[in-house]
């Protein structure tokens, strides 16, 4: 990817993060999501390197793959949600047999 620009740098843990960056590849734009990770000790003067985790998408096919984030996210808060409730429940019956 020829002149990346940075959009976001996220945490993902203690030597890896991932980052956000729009470029042009082969003349056409990109998103390009990675995982840069610590090199090995030798070449620490270099700072965090792409790995070959991460995914790149046509500029024009952003807003289907936020779309399906988003759904994504949606989805897993649903059943978060309905896993607490159901936690809740099974508390409240456990709570209830215990009384004298």
């Amino acid at each position: 990817m020829s002149d990346p620009t940075l959009i976001a740098t996220l945490p993902k843990n203690r030597r890896q993060e991932i980052r956000v960056r729009i470029g042009t590849y082969k003349g056409h734009r990109f998103a390009d999501v990675r995982i840069f990770s610590d090199p090995p000790s030798d070449r620490s003067a270099l700072g965090r390197v792409p790995t070959r985790r991460g995914v790149a998408v046509a500029v024009d096919a952003l807003p289907d793959l936020i779309n399906a984030l988003r759904k994504a996210y949606t989805t897993e808060m649903h059943r978060r949600r309905a896993e607490a409730a159901n936690e809740n429940r099974s508390q409240a019956k456990t709570s209830r047999k215990a009384r004298p």
